[in-house]
């Protein structure tokens, strides 16, 4: 989330995959598994109910102190077995973009807000990451172990019955 250095003042709540309404829609088709914060923020996971009509879920960030200042940028995280391409598809519960936004300058609804998309990025799994690095070292031992094999008949001829002196 980037606030313009033109902007006149912080933001306060990032309200992702949610717009307002009488109730507010939320937009993604699935629960987060997990939320990470930066800090001086925290974060929760909203909707998942259907009291008022068919909803889906979003994530309501917010400062707990004096919010992104203009010209500042912060990054936010979640985990979603949603993809970013489902993300920015038009959301199963409404007509809009699934990762349609809103922003506030302080706490949620206490402004008019200002609808933003953010951009959406796949970063691996810590354990898509090991799994790639362990697959990398098998390699590299298997192609070390072709390499020395090689050399093992050149080392085999040479031995005591044909020791050069």
């Amino acid at each position: 989330l980037n606030n313009d250095s033109s902007s006149l003042s912080p933001i306060g709540t990032f309200w992702f995959a949610w717009v307002p309404d009488v109730y507010g829609y939320d937009l993604l088709p699935s629960t987060p598994s997990s939320i990470g914060t930066p800090d001086g923020w925290s974060a929760y996971t909203t909707g998942g109910d259907s009291y008022y009509y068919p909803d889906g879920y979003g994530i309501q960030f917010y400062a707990n102190g004096a919010g992104l200042a203009p010209g500042s940028s912060i990054d936010f995280q979640f985990t979603s077995v949603d993809s970013p391409a489902v993300l920015a598809a038009t959301s199963p519960y409404f007509g809009l973009a699934a990762d349609s936004s809103y922003i506030y300058s302080t706490y949620a609804q206490s402004d008019p807000g200002a609808l933003v998309s953010p951009q959406l990025s796949a970063v691996p799994e810590p354990s898509a990451l090991s799994l790639l690095a362990a697959a990398g070292a098998a390699l590299l031992f298997l192609g070390n172990r072709q390499q020395l094999r090689k050399f093992q008949p050149v080392a085999a001829k040479i031995g005591p019955e044909h020791d050069v002196h």
